[in-house]
């Protein structure tokens, strides 16, 4: 049963006033193995924006889970993903035959390995981040993000990172506000920290299931990223205004 200090508040996420039906966890407690689901950032939610993010997630955790470098990713493989592909048999079918190979890893143990990579479909993942900032921006700072803001959400090459990153970060913070956080030992990681200057301007670095790698872009058709980045930032009508 929710708490009754989530009912009928702004939801977090579509920023609709007296909206909320609940609390809902910003980060999806089926990301964490059951001793590490204690004191989740949660947020209160309207019943469409749970559903949406709902859907979202139930995608995310059938696909992330498959390229886990946590420690105890063989565990949460059969406790949680080989049930949960059981039960979505299409969606099982569907990775299994797009599973790619050809690449060669280095293990925690040293040895290296022949290892596979999943197609995803980024649209969603992306979609999902951006719920996720959405959420945590009012779970930090108590504040709901502006209704003309978004969480912009990108998958950006490291050595583009001080070009694409660095300028804004004149607006931001001094580094001890920095936000550092590391749910479930590593499963999510994440950095934050918010303008000083633009109360609604953001930025925010993830890491997931202890440095998943996301690889594929056209553009760096050899390279791979562990990191998504965010960026709190005015929608189109809001400029226009």
């Amino acid at each position: 049963m929710s708490s009754k200090k989530f009912l009928n508040k702004t939801c977090a996420y579509c920023r609709t006033q007296g909206s909320s039906e609940g609390a809902d966890h910003v980060v999806a407690r089926e990301f964490f193995l059951a001793e590490d689901r204690n004191n989740l950032p949660k947020v209160p939610a309207c019943c469409h924006c749970n559903g949406l993010k709902s859907r979202l997630e139930h995608y995310a955790l059938a696909v992330l889970p498959l390229g886990s470098q946590h420690l105890d990713a063989s565990r949460y493989s059969t406790e949680y993903l080989a049930p949960r592909l059981a039960r979505n048999r299409l969606l099982h079918r569907t990775l299994a035959k797009n599973l790619r190979g050809g690449r060669w890893e280095r293990q925690r143990n040293g040895l290296i390995l022949p290892a596979g990579s999943v197609p995803f479909e980024t649209s969603k993942i992306t979609e999902l981040m951006s719920y996720i900032v959405t959420g945590l921006f009012f779970y930090h700072w108590g504040e709901i993000l502006d209704p003309l803001w978004y969480a912009d959400v990108a998958i950006i090459d490291p050595h583009h990172y001080e070009e694409s990153v660095m300028p804004l970060l004149k607006y931001l913070q001094t580094p001890e506000d920095i936000i550092v956080r590391d749910l479930g030992r590593g499963t999510f990681r994440y950095r934050a920290i918010q303008s000083s200057i633009i109360k609604d301007f953001s930025l925010w670095e993830f890491q997931m299931f202890g440095g998943l790698e996301f690889a594929g872009d056209p553009r760096f058709p050899e390279r791979s990223f562990t990191n998504i980045h965010a960026v709190t930032r005015p929608k189109k009508e809001a400029l226009a205004a």
